[in-house]
């Protein structure tokens, strides 16, 4: 039994497996990214995300857990769970769609995870560390996680990718992960997402002279007015006849 480093989990659909959705046993420095996360759950286990050691040997550390989309209903099962002697986790961007228990921190996890900027929705979520639960976000908040983070607003998805007035546009945090789920570019807007898809806005066309009459030897000429920062295209069409 060894210890797995740097193991890279990006852009999955994990749904009704029988088991964890994502079972991370004994990873260091791994990256879990962009996943969409459904549906899972099975006799024996049903976290979304396990943080777990291996037979008791080797603890998950350190592992990266940003812009991931969970929907998770199984009861008696948090979406992320970090087993006891877990530690140096990150979880930023993620939505966080539960009936129950959003973050399972186990006894002996002081520190196990630094959480921020993360969407939560659920009628019952709540959120255990050891022995204490909170059932409210602000309790949540004041024991030292997710201060940026938002509790109780319907993330407005649709086959689990953003809508245009979904909560979670531009209210995440700046990430290392430069592409989302469907390979378009991070930031699309005024600032990052939330969730495993970055909403993508659409370029504004701008025609002058449709017509078609010649000016100054050009006609058709067309503006493409692309959202910040992708800038502004033109693109036109020659004609000396």
């Amino acid at each position: 039994v060894s210890r797995i480093e740097n193991i890279v989990l990006d852009g999955n659909t994990i749904f009704r497996n029988g088991n964890n959705g994502i079972n991370n046993e004994a990873a260091e420095r791994g990256r879990i990214v962009n996943n969409v996360i459904y549906d899972n759950g099975g006799t024996y286990d049903g976290w979304a995300i396990n943080l777990s050691d291996n037979a008791g040997t080797f603890e998950a550390r350190s592992n990266y857990i940003a812009h991931n989309t969970i929907l998770h209903g199984r009861p008696g099962y948090a979406a992320l769970r970090a087993d006891t002697g877990s530690a140096g986790h990150t979880a930023t961007n993620n939505i966080i769609e539960c009936s129950g228990t959003a973050f399972y921190l186990e006894a002996g996890t002081s520190g196990a995870i630094e959480s921020d900027f993360n969407l939560f929705y659920g009628g019952t979520a709540n959120w255990k560390n050891g022995g204490t639960t909170y059932t409210s976000l602000a309790n949540w908040q004041a024991a030292g996680f997710d201060a940026s983070s938002i509790a109780g607003s319907d993330p407005l998805l649709t086959n689990y990718r953003l809508t245009a007035s979904s909560p979670a546009i531009d209210t995440g945090t700046a990430t290392e992960v430069t592409l989302d789920v469907d390979g378009n570019s991070r930031p699309q807007g005024a600032g990052w997402d939330i969730g495993a898809d970055e909403f993508f806005l659409s370029p504004t066309i701008v025609t002058n002279n449709a017509s078609g009459a010649r000016v100054s030897g050009f006609r058709n000429l067309a503006m493409a007015v692309l959202p910040a920062p992708v800038g502004t295209s033109y693109i036109w069409k020659q004609d000396f006849e």
